[in-house]
């Protein structure tokens, strides 16, 4: 589903509380959240999780204190045949943790601090004291063409901070295709790559359709 929340029209949380009005009685984090438990950013799809009820609401938080919430995304990813970002790209599943600091004009990017002490001074006033964790789990080779290699990458996150999977993956020279904020290659793709694609916790698992998923990427990319 679209990731919008609020009170927009339209907005997931609007679409959520017309079928489930029991959602808007949870006391979440805002009152404007009812039984939301966890974001997606904008422009990304996939799946989101509200709470009918408050038992459940704060045994999910519990879960994500605890790291036992974990969220699954699916990046198809581009490298281009050029130079510029050939350099010093590892195709190795690896574990990236930083801190971040707001970036660009009114914030609108988040920038990975991975070392405090070679950072310099605005960037170690300017970004948080908590650190944040984004496990790459496998990548693959999906399509190419004459210019572009797309990436098929997989990772995991138990806690969340806003574009952190987009930033760190950017990080690595390995960008999303049609991230407008974090590549610099595509601007004119409609679709941005990137999926919330798995949530486990409860000792459940759910996952969207890898096919389905990469039959968009297939469309998008060609």
């Amino acid at each position: 589903v679209p990731s919008c929340i609020g009170t927009t029209p339209n907005s997931c949380y609007e679409l959520v509380v017309a079928d489930f009005p029991e959602v808007a009685q949870v006391l979440g984090k805002k009152q404007e959240d009812g039984g939301l438990l966890h974001r997606l950013d904008t422009e990304t799809e996939g799946l989101l999780v509200f709470a009918k009820n408050q038992e459940f609401y704060d045994s999910m938080m519990q879960e994500q204190v605890s790291n036992n919430f974990i969220k699954t995304y699916t990046a198809y990813c581009s490298i281009e045949k050029s130079p510029i970002q050939k350099k010093s790209i590892n195709l190795l599943p690896r574990v990236l943790e930083s801190y971040f600091r707001p970036f660009g004009e009114k914030g609108a990017t988040v920038k990975p601090i991975f070392n405090l002490e070679t950072e310099t001074k605005a960037n170690k006033k300017k970004c948080g004291k908590k650190l944040y964790t984004t496990k790459i789990v496998s990548i693959e080779s999906f399509l190419e063409n004459k210019s572009t290699k797309l990436l098929k990458i997989k990772c995991q996150i138990t806690q969340g901070f806003r574009h952190q999977v987009r930033s760190h993956l950017g990080s690595q020279n390995l960008p999303v295709f049609g991230d407008k904020l974090y590549n610099p290659f595509h601007p004119e793709a409609e679709t941005m790559l990137f999926f919330a694609s798995g949530l486990s916790f409860l000792n459940e698992n759910y996952t969207m359709s890898e096919d389905s998923l990469d039959e968009i990427a297939k469309r998008t990319f060609l």
